[in-house]
């Protein structure tokens, strides 16, 4: 299947930008913090902030699907779910993410991961049954 084009989202670009300014904010005045109130050196400092970025880098996929309570669910306890998201990785020409389901009746959804290999999509089981397979 042809991959489609679809295009820039100038909004959502610029909302990537202010959320991963606001980021690097946060680490810089944490950085700040640690040097002026607990009297750090330098290069405690850069140690503390560096370790918790590599830290956090390396395992933003599975912290963001314990945050939300997903399960990690293989083909065979959602078969239905896994081959919606074969047919959608397959017309975007993408490799399958790990899928999984969070316990919950408010329609929800996300995908999560910092590169195809790492990646993930979890599901509302209250998203999984109010759409029909087609939405």
């Amino acid at each position: 299947m042809k991959r489609k084009a679809y295009g820039r989202d100038a909004g959502l670009s610029l909302r990537m930008l202010l959320t991963t300014s606001m980021l690097g904010l946060l680490y810089v005045l944490f950085a700040i913090a640690l040097f002026y109130v607990l009297n750090a050196g330098i290069v405690l400092m850069v140690v503390i902030v560096g370790g918790m970025a590599f830290v956090q880098y390396f395992t933003s996929d599975k912290l963001a699907l314990r945050a939300a309570g997903a399960k990690v669910v293989e083909r065979d306890e959602a078969p239905e779910l896994h081959d919606m998201i074969e047919r959608l990785c397959a017309m975007a020409d993408l490799r399958k993410p790990r899928v999984a389901v969070i316990e919950t009746d408010v329609p929800n959804a996300f995908a999560t991961g910092r590169n195809q290999k790492h990646a993930a999509v979890a599901v509302t089981t209250g998203l999984w049954n109010r759409l029909e397979p087609q939405e």
